[in-house]
């Protein structure tokens, strides 16, 4: 970690209900939308944690401004070397000191009500770890592809789908207890997993007892593009999922014969 730096802090007098985990590389088209939609969340005290990646575009800059601008404490760190998002995000949470963090993605919308409502679902269901929900897919243009509703609501479907092809937690849309993601040991830094960290984390906090659920309904605007990481490494993501699959085989295994019995 002798390659991070931290760039920039502002701390306010209130206590922060909960942190943003926001991770991006050249992200300069988009870093504007996506952290305004941050900033001007509705009803919640957020403290901002951002780290570049080692862009070699204006991101850094322009989060600063938007930063800046914000009425929440936050702390901006640069890596002067890419490290990945594994290893930047695990950075990033052992530093945050709230008992919950939400995943942002550099190039998603959150809805102004997102944190709000997902942090009063898990103080009101306390043996929930993780939540996550719904999403709207949008285009560069910020243009309607579709609704992905397909994430299961309760705990035994999104297990379920562990064991099939599709992920069954829109990653930046999860809320995470930091108590929770710490026991698990974080992310997973193996560089076979590097593509499917939040897939094999929901598989290994289902491991330890922990709780994950969904909201039904939208909390992001979840943006796919040329660069984005869905579109431009889709075969090697699908890889690293299966990687993680076989490497949880029995655990998950023993989740389809329970299936097939009940």
């Amino acid at each position: 970690m002798s390659t991070l730096l931290k760039i920039q802090e502002k701390k306010h007098s209130y206590n922060p209900e909960i942190s943003v985990i926001c991770c991006a590389k050249d992200a300069s088209n988009f870093i504007e939308d996506s952290l305004n939609s941050i900033i001007n969340q509705k009803s919640v005290l957020l403290n901002i944690m951002f780290l570049d990646d080692s862009s070699s575009d204006d991101t850094l800059i322009i989060a600063k401004k938007i930063l800046e601008s914000s009425n929440f404490s936050y702390t901006i760190y640069k890596s002067f070397k890419n490290i990945g998002v594994p290893k930047a995000r695990n950075f990033l949470i052992k530093n945050c000191f709230t008992d919950f963090f939400a995943i942002h993605d550099a190039d998603d919308i959150s809805m102004p009500y997102r944190l709000s409502i997902q942090l009063n679902f898990l103080k009101t269901n306390n043996n929930i770890d993780v939540l996550g929900s719904r999403a709207i897919k949008i285009d560069e243009q910020d243009k309607l592809i579709e609704v992905m509703s397909y994430p299961p609501k309760n705990h035994d479907d999104i297990s379920i789908m562990l064991t099939g092809k599709v992920n069954p937690m829109i990653d930046p849309t999860c809320v995470i207890k930091k108590s929770s993601f710490d026991s698990v040991g974080g992310y997973s830094e193996d560089e076979e997993i590097k593509l499917a960290q939040d897939f094999d984390l929901w598989i290994r906090m289902s491991k330890q007892g922990k709780k994950l659920a969904n909201l039904d309904y939208p909390c992001i605007a979840y943006r796919i593009h040329n660069s984005g990481l869905t579109s431009s490494k889709k075969n090697d993501m699908i890889k690293a999922h299966v990687y993680v699959q076989n490497k949880h085989f029995s655990f998950l295994e023993n989740i389809r014969r329970m299936h097939v019995r009940y």
